[in-house]
């Protein structure tokens, strides 16, 4: 019996550092430790010091990542306007080089058409840098889902069909 209570004590110490590691790693915060008496309570005064490094860095990593989800955001949003407004009159000036006639048509018409199509490409790139923003910081997560993979075929062969030029 003696022998039994003197293990016991002896490991107790141990047995409270394995608790507040499983508490640790459940997510759950325990309650200070107590000021190290022997190697086993210096251990678990380590090992608490080592969890409150952690948490901080977790804390700073959480908030840099919010900072640059929302500089993203603020960056694709900033890009809209003058995209927008610069595609506006890419177009404009199309449409005034069709109306001064066909010399003139072909010769501003080409230029116009690729600046055009560039600044399409700057919008889309704009909006996805924006939708990105938006996935990252959204909190729900995508639940994944099982499909037939013959559907998914038959439904996309069935939507480019009907825009494909029907046979004369």
């Amino acid at each position: 019996a003696l022998g039994a209570f003197t293990l016991r004590r002896l490991s107790r110490p141990l047995r409270r550092l394995a608790a507040r590691m499983q508490a640790y790693a459940a997510g759950q915060a325990d309650a200070a430790p107590q000021p190290p008496r022997d190697e086993v309570a210096q251990i678990e005064q380590a090992f608490v010091q080592m969890t409150e490094r952690i948490e901080r860095q977790a804390d700073r990593e959480r908030t840099q990542a919010a900072a640059h989800r929302e500089a993203i955001a603020g960056v694709a949003h900033d890009l809209r306007t003058p995209l927008t407004a610069l595609h506006g009159q890419l177009e404009a000036l199309l449409v005034q080089a069709g109306a001064q006639g066909a010399a003139a048509d072909d010769r501003q018409a080409r230029p116009l058409q690729a600046a055009l199509a560039q600044s399409e490409r700057l919008r889309q790139l704009s909006q996805q840098l924006f939708e990105l923003a938006a996935l990252q910081s959204a909190t729900e997560v995508a639940q994944r889902e099982r499909f037939r993979i013959d559907e998914l075929v038959a439904d996309a062969v069935g939507k480019f069909v009907q825009l494909a030029p029907q046979p004369d």
